[in-house]
């Protein structure tokens, strides 16, 4: 949030020509390659005035190979049910928990997948050759993915705990057209998620053909590039959109061609903010956390109102800012993420039998004890000067704490006015800058609920259904 307070957008032109459907962009000034903001108002209007054709001087042609992916992890699964579904992390664990758990169908009691936390992409022999004849007898022989590929990737990838599998489905021929008519809507839309990514991650590999083209005109240097996919591979059930042309085909190098160049203006966007999906990234990345806690971390933090979900991303609030100022004061090694994740790493030795807990421990209080005893000597003040002025003498307003919380204090007039705490700002320099943005909450919490009352529903009518169907087995026994 400080980085998207402290950014200053740079405006920039983008150029372009099209030829032969392709959308070639401007990429180089003689030798030099462009950045997008090195291309300026004076570039776009010069190609506009004298570019007007282009010769393609090299076409470049190859085949690339496209890997399926790993299976599903606690963090990839959560990472793409927000991206692909919409879901939250918390919403996306609980349906998880329920397709892990075990659901009441018409059928009995079905469990739908394996456990959802775990940091580990290993598969049982069993499951593996349950997808290799899955795939063998719907797909073909051609589609079966090569054995152990992507072997050293996992076996790289450090602090995998490797005590459970990966999330795959229980039942690999449980296709998700027949999970549809076991389950409602979003349990239905999440099972279907790990059934074509488990599948997927046992195909072969998608292969592409690649076509780049180089267009010249002066100095002004265009570059397009298209891929045509000429085998499917794991993407005939984890499919991507491919590129269809042909047009561009009949283009030859020495060629010249017309071109009517056209330019947009544009400018440099901030950093992102996080949204549920990218931030368990980071925690993974970082090595914070484990894959049992990431919707506890995210769901405590919103609880606590140190940050809001506005437009499916997170913001940090005004409270938040003041308790990570505090805490970054009070107890620096603490709220580190160095510290978090050798915590971490200590905590999977122990686990193993290298480190002893007793010691552990006994290191870690000898510096926190520090820490503590210094809290609770010094007195803390709140006293920030803000962006908000008094109404009375329009001099800023100071944030400051009292019995009942955060309010604005003016030192000059002493008028006091009360705050939310979970309005947007921004502590920076030792001045907190509200933030005037609409605080629009997602759908979801409505989507939820109703979905809740169409699964008590759904689960209510299915375990009606079986009761009836175990009383007349009774009835004709």
């Amino acid at each position: 949030e400080r980085e998207r307070f402290k950014f200053v957008p740079q405006k920039y032109y983008k150029v372009w020509v099209e030829v032969a459907g392709l959308k070639a962009n401007l990429t180089k000034l003689g030798d030099k390659k462009l950045k997008p903001t090195e291309i300026t108002k004076e570039i776009a209007d010069d190609v506009l005035k004298n570019v007007k054709e282009v010769e393609l001087f090299d076409i470049d042609i190859k085949e690339v190979k496209k890997n399926p992916p790993l299976p599903f992890i606690t963090s990839t699964l959560q990472q793409d049910a927000s991206s692909k579904l919409g879901f939250s992390v918390a919403k996306t664990m609980k349906i998880a928990q329920e397709l892990y758990e075990g659901v009441d169908t018409p059928e009995g009691h079905i469990a739908f997948i394996t456990y959802m936390r775990t940091d580990s992409t290993r598969i049982s022999d069993e499951a593996k050759e349950a997808a290799e004849n899955f795939i063998t007898s719907h797909f073909g022989e051609q589609y079966l993915g090569e054995e152990g590929k992507r072997k050293t990737k996992e076996k790289s990838k450090t602090k995998v705990q490797d005590a459970h599998e990966c999330i795959r489905p229980v039942n690999v021929t449980l296709t998700p057209e027949k999970a549809q008519k076991l389950l409602d809507k979003d349990h239905a839309k999440l099972y279907e998620l790990v059934w074509k990514r488990f599948l997927a991650s046992q195909m072969s590999s998608a292969v592409y053909k690649q076509y780049s083209y180089d267009f010249k005109s002066g100095d002004y240097i265009f570059e397009a590039s298209i891929r045509e996919r000429i085998f499917d591979g794991f993407e005939a059930v984890y499919s991507t959109d491919n590129e269809v042309s042909e047009e561009h085909k009949e283009l030859k190098v020495g060629e010249s061609y017309k071109v009517e160049p056209k330019t947009a203006e544009a400018e440099t966007t901030p950093p992102d903010r996080y949204s549920e999906a990218a931030l368990v990234k980071v925690l993974e990345s970082e090595g914070i956390g484990r894959p049992s806690t990431y919707a506890t971390i995210i769901q405590t933090l919103l609880d606590r109102k140190y940050i809001v979900k506005n437009r499916r991303t997170l913001v940090p609030t005004v409270l938040g800012f003041v308790v990570n100022d505090y805490l970054e004061k009070r107890f620096p090694d603490i709220v580190d993420k160095g510290f978090t994740a050798e915590m971490e790493k200590q905590l999977d030795e122990i686990e193993n039998g290298a480190k002893s807990w007793k010691e552990v421990i006994k290191n870690f209080l000898k510096e926190f004890s520090k820490d503590l005893q210094n809290a609770q000597k010094e007195f803390f003040t709140i006293d920030y000067e803000t962006n908000k002025l008094c109404e009375t003498c329009n001099e800023p307003y100071h944030l400051r704490v009292g019995k009942y919380g955060l309010y604005l204090n003016c030192p000059k007039c002493k008028v006091n006015k009360s705050i939310k705490t979970d309005e947007f700002g921004v502590l920076l320099d030792g001045k907190m800058s509200f933030i005037e943005e609409a605080q629009e909450g997602t759908e979801e919490t409505t989507e939820d609920n109703e979905n809740q009352a169409k699964a008590k529903k759904f689960y209510k009518k299915t375990t009606k259904t079986t009761n009836q169907q175990s009383k007349s087995k009774n009835r004709k026994s």
